[in-house]
């Protein structure tokens, strides 16, 4: 960290020191991330959008499905959220009818198709470079 000290005159004879000096030391800390070089850099990921979100969540469902369905934890770790944001996330999708619960989650043909457009939108976004 970077100090700067200010010398500031007082005439207050609280602050006069044994040598008989009128000023009083005052010390600022300065924070800056380009001047402290120890300052860890922040890798913090950027908000995806809920759209990315809902395709992540149904992308795992679709690669992990079996019989029986898929677990949130499958669906956690595949798409690479933390729990309770998956569990709220699995309701909204309940609510929208893109999965339905048995046991476990399973894609509905609403899900299928979904999956299959958003990725013909993302492929063409990408290949616009935008």
């Amino acid at each position: 960290m970077l100090y700067i000290t200010q010398k500031l005159h007082v005439n207050d004879p609280h602050f006069r020191t044994p040598l008989g000096e009128f000023f009083l030391v005052k010390t600022f800390q300065l924070i800056s991330s380009k001047m402290d070089s120890k300052k860890p850099e922040t890798t913090r990921r950027e908000r995806r959008p809920k759209l990315d979100i809902y395709f992540a969540i149904l992308n795992a469902i679709q690669q992990e499905e079996t019989d029986e369905g898929v677990k949130p934890t499958r669906i956690q770790y595949a798409s690479g959220m933390s729990y309770d944001k998956v569990a709220r996330h699995l309701k909204v999708l309940q609510e929208k009818k893109l999965i339905i619960k048995k046991e476990y989650y399973h894609l509905t043909e609403k899900g299928h198709k979904f999956l299959a457009e958003y990725s013909l939108v993302k492929d063409f976004v990408d290949r616009m470079d935008l």
